[in-house]
């Protein structure tokens, strides 16, 4: 199993691989370790030969652990590549990185407010999405400049299509 571990700035690609006897070797960056987890109250301990990392599942966010050695903390996101995809498309990224603004609901493009290379502000409607013969505003959450404007009026959509791309 391939994962993606963010601290901070700081990304790497994880592959776990069961060894058995409840053991796994894990490569990263190219670097095989062999790891032996120890589930303990709270969290799990992993043991890489004679060093110990304490991960512990608490704090703000439950689901996102933090990794511990001694004194020192980190949060973690501990996640395989169709997770991180699935969590930035629900942010609005797309897979490189960029906003991508997409439909909430099923209608028809009225008219679009904003071209390619356009400077956009938080807030500023994009596009004009009819829906049960309303017209809705569809608005950018953050700001950015047009990269890529993905519909023309008149085009039928669906929920989460893509409308506007921002750089």
């Amino acid at each position: 199993m391939v994962l993606e571990v963010a601290f901070g700035d700081t990304k790497l690609e994880v592959e776990v691989r069961p060894t058995g006897a409840g053991r796994y070797s894990v490569t990263v960056d190219g670097r095989d370790v062999d790891v032996e987890p120890r589930i303990v109250p709270g969290g799990v301990l992993l043991c890489i030969g004679d060093r110990v990392l304490d991960v512990v599942v608490g704090g703000d966010d439950p689901s996102a652990p933090f990794l511990a050695r001694g004194s020192r903390r980190a949060r973690a996101i501990v996640e395989t590549e169709k997770q991180r995809r699935a969590r930035e498309r629900r942010r609005g990224l797309s897979d490189d990185g960029a906003k991508v603004i997409a439909s909430p609901m099923h209608g028809r493009v009225v008219k679009l407010l904003v071209a390619s290379g356009d400077a956009v502000a938080a807030g500023q409607a994009v596009a004009v999405v009819e829906a049960m013969k309303m017209e809705n505003e569809i608005r950018s959450r953050g700001a950015g400049r047009v990269r890529e404007v993905r519909v023309s009026a008149g085009d039928a959509v669906e929920v989460k299509t893509v409308l506007v791309v921002l750089e």
